[in-house]
């Protein structure tokens, strides 16, 4: 089962290389960041097992802020009021 990941970027980071950066630890999908000083990204991960060793990894990346599993999970469709 897969596991999403939000990583908080620094106000200075260079997107190429943290984008590598992120595939070479093991990203299956990255969205693209806000233009936004101190934005986020939500990245995937193909095995949610391997989220401890992931975050620890991304979390000593230059340009991230931090990174923490996704804790908003949709569990079934949204109810009408």
């Amino acid at each position: 089962m897969s596991q999403r990941i939000v990583v908080g970027l620094e106000a200075e980071y260079n997107w190429s290389s943290l984008e590598q950066a992120l595939v070479d630890a093991g990203a299956q999908s990255i969205a693209e960041p806000s233009a936004q000083p101190g934005a986020s990204v939500l990245v995937t991960i193909a095995d949610a097992t391997a989220a401890p060793a992931f975050i620890e990894r991304v979390s000593q990346l230059a340009g991230v802020r931090y990174a923490e599993a996704d804790a908003l999970v949709t569990t079934g469709p949204l109810l009408e009021p």
